[in-house]
């Protein structure tokens, strides 16, 4: 939401909605606290991929079983899915396209999906309301279903993300008009079947809220947030129809709201932009700058395990809005401000 392809804050339209908007919210205190880890940065090595003419301005991404990348492209003249082989990155197929056709796209986004052996993409729109369930089968992209979650039609008035758990559920991710909040929505009977109560909140209801803003991500039952404007990681676990907070990382709870409706500006660090994760590793994109520092940053991956203890972090040298893991090739791929490359970091030779 506030995090554009020039590594950019926006936080002017924010700023007279806050008056007023103090107190606090209780945090769960039978949820296990970890600490941040606190390890050295290893420094990574990089080179980089040129990706002139091919496509442009790479909004997000996403393994599609170990041999292909998938890549959203919103500003690409023609196709918006680009499909690549992973070891030469040579372009096999694409798909969709920005317009206002009946199946063309406004506002697309790839939605995360914790099943990353499948061949198939999800893709939404967070005007139309739309998401779109695609197929990679052999050299092409196919769309297969469309369920209308938003727009006039739908449950949502916007969508502003979507964490596809199995064929038939998914977390969505909406504006309440109190919160950033999320619903377990069910495909098959096009229905919410549970509302995520979150362990962080304005306070009053409907202050500060698009400061509680995080990134998501699965694997299997495992569900991971963190949060853009706060040092913190929130673990659950996807059981019996519900999420079950299980750990938190980030001993400290920062109030962002309150800083901003104080006229504090300068006390805004962005904290986690992006989420990764393996079958076993958690892997979270940290900035630590100030919003007016961006430019100057240099983004750091903060690993843990699926107990949220700290594994190792790694220093990539220079701002970096997206990553993406290739644990088979012992690889971390990564998005910066220049939409032309992308950014291929070797691991260290004591990474797990």
């Amino acid at each position: 939401m506030f995090w554009n392809k020039g590594l950019g804050v926006g936080l002017m339209c924010f700023g007279m909605s806050l008056c007023g908007c103090v107190g606090r919210t209780d945090v769960d205190s039978s949820v296990p606290v970890l600490p941040r880890t606190a390890m050295e940065a290893v420094v990574l090595e990089n080179d980089s991929i040129p990706i002139r003419g091919v496509y442009l301005a790479p909004t997000n991404w996403e393994w599609r079983g170990c041999d292909t990348l998938i890549v959203l492209s919103p500003e690409s003249k023609g196709n918006i899915l680009y499909a690549f082989s992973s070891d030469s990155f040579d372009l096999f197929a694409t798909g969709g396209a920005m317009g206002s056709g009946p199946a063309e796209y406004r506002t697309p986004f790839l939605a995360g999906n914790g099943g990353a052996n499948n061949r198939m993409i999800w893709i939404g729109d967070r005007q139309l309301g739309w998401l779109d369930r695609w197929r990679l089968a052999g050299d092409s992209l196919m769309m297969e279903h469309r369920t209308r979650l938003g727009g006039a039609t739908g449950t949502y008035d916007v969508l502003y993300g979507v964490e596809v758990l199995s064929d038939s559920v998914g977390l969505i991710k909406y504006d309440s008009g109190e919160e950033l909040t999320l619903d377990l929505f069910d495909f098959v009977q096009d229905s919410v079947v549970g509302h995520v109560a979150m362990s962080l909140r304005p306070d009053p209801p409907g202050g500060a809220r698009m400061f509680y803003d995080f990134a998501m991500a699965s694997r299997d039952d495992l569900i991971v947030l963190g949060y853009m404007f706060m040092n913190r990681i929130e673990g659950c676990r996807f059981s019996e129809g519900r999420l079950v907070p299980v750990w938190q990382i980030g001993e400290k709870v920062n109030r962002p709201d309150e800083w901003v409706a104080n006229g504090e500006l300068e006390k805004l660090t962005i904290g986690y932009t992006d989420l990764r994760l393996s079958d076993s590793l958690i892997y979270a994109l940290y900035q630590g700058c100030k919003t007016d520092n961006i430019q100057d940053m240099r983004s750091t991956v903060e690993i843990y395990d699926f107990e949220g203890r700290g594994v190792e972090r790694w220093d990539l040298g220079r701002p970096i809005s997206r990553i993406l893991i290739d644990e088979s090739r012992r690889l971390l791929y990564a998005l910066g401000s220049n939409s032309d490359v992308i950014y291929r970091y070797r691991w260290p030779d004591r990474a797990k």
